[in-house]
């Protein structure tokens, strides 16, 4: 796990799993997904429908682009590092 994505997932259900409604936890996990979604599906749109028309936001996201892919990356060497480490 490397991001803390998963952990808050599990922490919503788990802490909704226990209230009065037997579906508690499966709808705090459904929404703590809807949320996210709604979020990344927004930046998307606004990256399809204005990189075209305005100059500037084309080269801010090649620049967030660029650091998210070395971001993972370097993740991806970390993680493969220590899983030959034990093997």
């Amino acid at each position: 796990m490397l991001l803390p994505g998963p952990e808050a997932m599990q922490l919503a259900t788990y802490a909704d799993g226990g209230c009065a409604v037997p579906l508690g936890g499966l709808l705090a996990g459904l929404l703590f997904r809807v949320a996210g979604c709604g979020g990344h599906s927004g930046v998307g749109i606004r990256l399809c429908v204005f990189s075209g028309r305005l100059p500037l936001v084309r080269p801010r996201f090649m620049g967030i682009k660029a650091a998210l892919i070395s971001l993972l990356l370097q993740a991806l060497a970390q993680s493969g590092t220590k899983a030959l480490a034990r093997s």
